[in-house]
C-alpha cells in the first residue's frame, strides 16, 4: 500500500470510529433508559450509559483483527477527547481537566471490566454488574434490570454477526442494535 492508500485507510478508520461514537452517544441518550429502566437521568447516568455502549462496540472491534483494534483505539480516544471538551464547556479549569479525564478513563476501564465479566459469566452476573454501575443511588425493579441485561446481551449478539470488512465496504452500518426495540 502506498502513502496515499495509507492516508485513505486512516481517513476511513477515523470516519468509521466517529460514526460509531456518535451512534453510541445517541443510543446512550435514548429516553427509554431513563424512563422505562430508571437509569438516573444525571451526568453520571448518561456517562455510564455512554461507556456501556462504547465498550460494547470496542469489545466487538477488538475481535475483528488489526483494523478493528486500530478503530477501537480511535473510538476510545474520541470518548476521552469528548469528555475533555465537555468538561471545558462545563467550566472546569484547564488544570483540573487532565485529572478529571484521567478519572473518567479509570471509570471507563472499571465499568468495562464489570460489563465484560457480566457478559462472560451470564445474565445474573451482568444484572449485578449493571446494578453496581448504574444504580448506585436508586433501586430498579428486578424486571427493569433483567430487561436491561437482555438488551446488552442482544446488542452483543447482534454485533457478532457483523464483520469489520462489511463495515469498510459500506455493507453494514448502524443500527446494529436499537434501544427502542426493548420494552418491559
Amino acid at each position: 500500500m502506498g502513502l496515499l492508500g495509507y492516508f485513505r485507510l486512516a481517513r476511513t478508520r477515523k470516519k468509521i470510529s466517529l460514526s460509531f461514537y456518535n451512534k453510541a452517544v445517541e443510543y446512550a441518550r435514548s429516553e427509554r433508559f431513563y424512563t422505562i429502566f430508571s437509569v438516573p437521568d444525571t451526568l453520571d447516568g448518561r456517562f455510564d450509559m455512554t461507556i456501556i455502549h462504547v465498550y460494547l462496540i470496542i469489545r466487538w472491534l477488538r475481535s475483528q483483527g488489526s483494523e478493528g483494534k486500530k478503530i477501537s483505539q480511535e473510538l476510545l480516544d474520541l470518548l476521552l477527547d469528548d469528555m475533555d471538551q465537555n468538561l471545558r464547556e462545563m467550566g472546569v479549569s484547564d488544570l483540573g481537566v487532565g485529572r478529571q479525564v484521567k478519572n473518567m478513563a479509570k471509570a471507563f476501564y472499571g465499568r468495562s471490566k464489570i460489563i465484560e465479566d457480566g457478559l462472560q459469566e451470564g445474565k445474573l452476573s451482568l444484572e449485578n454488574g449493571l446494578k453496581q454501575i448504574l444504580y448506585r443511588s436508586n433501586e430498579p425493579s428486578s424486571q427493569q434490570i433483567s430487561k436491561l441485561a437482555e438488551y446488552l446481551m442482544q446488542a452483543e449478539k447482534s454485533l457478532k454477526n457483523i464483520t469489520i470488512s462489511s463495515v469498510f465496504e459500506g455493507k453494514e452500518s448502524f443500527p446494529f442494535f436499537v434501544p427502542e426495540n426493548i420494552d418491559i
